[in-house]
């Protein structure tokens, strides 16, 4: 995004004065010059906050020798790299062909867990924009990408020597995801290559010689007009990568969204999207073929050859028929194992049947009956023995379902079962190969729900279902664990609400953890104090949330200007949402564009929890509302019962789905004086096919997309509306005009409102000049509705 765009700024004080007359009418009003055309900064204390450094990304080294610390980019540091976002079939990515859905960072650094010895890494690129971190299987190398406004370039570090270099001088291709996979050699990576050439056709000129039709044909399938950029975009060569550096091109180009190698090197697992490419439908329903190909690129065996998806909504609660989840089995030489479902039922409830096929890949794949279960997803294990699957059972709970290696070529892999508890998951365990993988021990994270809130725990759980309990976090702070090193060995994240998450390593026989990173926490944290209320809904629901206020402040020196700012969570039934609570110890690191922040400025801060819980026969949205509207009216009185604030003073906010909650409890109550609006959908009847986690369509449900749609009962709105939208908003819910639509509805009923567009911007702001702009505008708008006087002296 270029500095100093002119922004897309609209306002409305209430008349239907000309658009001149308004822009004089604000600029008088607000005591500023013409500039405000352009970007403007709040408060050095909020800028500060905004631009503080956020905690480092963590990754295990697979061997578990070294954990790799990476550092994300400061906000505002993408508007480095002049890259254009763009959107096709659902994937997001830039015009030097780099994949927009990674955590790029812009630093790195090693620490030995044998000793807590740091290396930081040198060699870097000026100017570094780095992604797709990989291991290699040997843990001695990590490849990455290096990002220039031109093109994405494969890099590596090696571990020995913390020096990084650029591998190749080559252009890879990302726009589908990471473009680079290892080999099971350690010695060379397969990559996707980016032909020459934009990434998107040059636009024609002239103008379209006929109209826009698209057109179904009952009763054929529905392809709609083919999206020629499709295969442009996606169209890519694969090459081998030594880490030599020697660049070997194979096999034909297409376009190829996936590249895996065998455990052995010899074979590749390639999978490329088929023409047509349908305008109306994402990339996971294109046509698609699944096969294998030998080392220098020959095709040996097809495993999929999978049409387009044209199911309806409806019938797309089932998995795609056909072979899916094709991976290679570790472990092994080269044996394929996928998911398939069993028989020819298209209800969501069928089993899926696993198959296996083993190099040459010439015979018939081994089939291995599921039993009554559904496939979830793959659990990574981060070990050679693996790979584990989790499995949906008739009563719905869930197993893990592992195949343990076979022991000699061409054998079908063993497979084991174990039950999972409720809200468990598995955590990486010790690297074990060979042997070791036979007797396999698995680790399993919960967490555990305690008079002083939610606890996480980790046991070690045997192949005869046997627990041995291995670690408990503790308070007063929030431990999450990361993976067990050595069966006696935890690795952790700890953090509290005036310290940043730090990574500790707990030794056996509970020794003291030690820290390996220490973070320091920003400076406006010593404006502001935190603490967590507990309160009920009127039906009896238990909440809690947040309450952050400046820290000399105290209840007697009288109530003080308050902003509640939330975002709704949805919870199958009351346990749900006691197991998924946040902890009551986090640290308030939730971006740049923190609520908190307004603490240091004289505000009260509430976050409080928005459950949206399931009653009998129902499912969550039937009763969205009304329980957004209870859950809203007990933080309220809440606030006003301990006279932390004045009625007459408190505004409501919220990101995406919170904008969204934000916006209809302005409309369905008269609890807030003003409201904040950042990135929302406010008419759910435009994104008819499912919201947020609503499955049904609008046509199955119309009474909860009505509901669900502040926008049709916008008239009922009086408070003062500040809403902020990027403008290149690509998340398909979201699309700048549901803030623009919503703004002219209230400009035409004469209520206080103003919309401001950020140019290049996209659903969450990542450009400085947007972020910063953006935190003026909620400072702005808060000191003139809520409480100008706090928001001048910071209270």
């Amino acid at each position: 995004m270029a500095t100093r765009r002119p922004l897309g700024v609209a306002c409305s004080p209430g008349g239907f004065a000309p658009a001149l007359m308004l822009a004089l009418t604000l600029l008088a009003d607000r005591g500023v010059a013409a500039e405000e055309a352009g970007y403007r900064r709040p408060s050095p204390e909020v800028e500060a906050w905004a631009l503080r450094p956020d905690a480092p990304f963590v990754d295990l080294e697979p061997r578990q020798r070294w954990v790799l610390l990476r550092e994300p980019p400061g906000p505002g540091t993408a508007t480095s790299l002049p890259k254009e976002m763009l959107r096709v079939a659902g994937l997001y990515f830039f015009s030097n062909r780099a994949h927009a859905t990674g955590s790029p960072f812009t630093a790195m650094s090693l620490v030995r867990l044998a000793d807590g010895h740091r290396v930081t890494v040198t060699g870097l690129p000026a100017s570094p924009w780095l992604q797709d971190p990989r291991w290699s299987p040997d843990g001695r190398t990590l490849a990455f990408t290096h990002a220039t406004p031109e093109r994405v370039e494969p890099w590596v570090l090696d571990v020995d020597t913390g020096k990084a270099r650029r591998l190749a001088p080559v252009a890879l291709h990302g726009v589908a995801g990471p473009p680079c996979e290892w080999a099971g050699d350690s010695r060379e990576l397969v990559c996707r290559l980016a032909p020459e050439g934009p990434v998107m056709p040059e636009p024609h000129a002239a103008a379209p010689l006929g109209p826009y039709i698209q057109e179904r044909a009952a009763p054929g399938p529905d392809h709609g007009e083919t999206q020629a950029p499709v295969g442009h975009v996606l169209e890519a060569r694969l090459a081998r990568i030594r880490l030599e550096g020697q660049v070997s091109a194979l096999g034909r180009s297409g376009a190829i969204v996936r590249a895996e190698p065998s455990p052995d090197g010899a074979w590749l697992l390639v999978e490329s999207l088929q023409a047509p490419f349908p305008s109306s439908l994402s990339e996971e329903r294109l046509a698609r073929r699944i096969e294998v190909w030998t080392r220098d690129g020959q095709p040996v065996r097809t495993v999929a050859d999978l049409p387009v998806d044209t199911r309806p909504v409806s019938a797309r609660k089932a998995p795609r028929p056909g072979p899916r989840e094709v991976r290679w089995l570790p472990g092994t030489t080269a044996t394929l194992l996928w998911v398939e479902a069993a028989g020819t039922s298209a209800s969501p409830s069928a089993r899926d049947d696993f198959l296996t096929l083993a190099a040459p890949f010439t015979g018939t794949p081994a089939k291995e009956p599921g039993g009554p279960q559904r496939f979830v997803s793959w659990v990574r294990d981060g070990t050679d023995c693996g790979p584990i699957a989790e499995v949906s059972r008739e009563d719905g709970g869930h197993l893990w379902r592992s195949w343990e290696p076979p022991g000699a070529p061409g054998k079908v892999p063993v497979p084991r079962a174990l039950r999972a508890g409720e809200g468990e998951s598995l955590l990486p365990g010790p690297a074990a190969r060979g042997k070791a993988c036979a007797s396999r021990t698995f680790f399993v994270e919960g967490t555990l729900t305690t008079p002083e809130g939610p606890r996480a725990f980790v046991d070690a759980v045997d192949g005869a279902g046997g627990r041995t309990r291995l670690w408990r976090a503790s308070g007063p702070v929030h431990e999450i664990p990361v993976a067990v090193l050595d069966g006696r060995r935890l690795l952790f994240l700890r953090e509290s609400p005036t310290a940043p998450p730090d990574l500790f390593l707990q030794g056996p026989r509970k020794a003291a953890a030690r820290a390996l990173t220490r973070t320091a926490a920003p400076a406006a944290l010593q404006r502001i104090r935190s603490e967590v209320l507990r309160y009920t809904r009127e039906d009896g629901l238990a909440l809690k949330a947040r309450l952050t206020v400046p820290r000399s402040w105290r209840p007697e020196q009288g109530a003080l200007p308050t902003l509640l700012w939330a975002y709704p969570f949805d919870h199958p039934d009351a346990r749900a949402m006691l197991r998924d609570a946040q902890g009551d110890h986090r640290f308030p690191d939730d971006g740049p564009l923190s609520p908190r922040v307004w603490a240091a400025r004289g505000f009260a801060v509430l976050e409080p929890e928005m459950p949206v819980v399931a009653t009998a026969g129902q499912l969550p949205n039937d009763t969205a509302v009304p329980q957004l509207i209870a859950d809203a009216r007990a933080a309220v009185d809440l606030l006003v019962r301990r006279k932390i604030a004045d009625p007459a003073r408190i505004a409501v906010g919220g990101h995406s789905y919170g904008a969204a909650m934000a916006v209809t409890l302005l409309a369905r109550t008269d609890l807030f004086r003003a409201g904040i609006a950042l990135s929302g959908a406010y008419n759910r009847t435009l994104t008819p096919f499912g919201f947020q986690g609503e499955q049904r369509t609008l046509w199955e449900a119309p009474g909860v997309y009505q509901d669900a749609s502040a926008f049709l009962v916008a008239d009922r709105i009086r408070a003062p509306l500040l809403l902020i939208h990027g403008q290149r908003d690509m998340n398909p819910a979201t699309p700048f005009f549901q803030s623009e639509a919503l703004y002219r509805a209230l400009e035409r009923r004469q209520v206080p409102a103003r919309l401001v567009g950020l140019p290049g911007e996209n659903h969450v702001l990542q450009g400085r000049d947007a972020i910063l702009h953006a935190l003026w505008e909620m400072e702005a708008w808060l000191g003139r509705h809520v409480a100008p006087q706090a928001a001048r002296d910071g209270r």
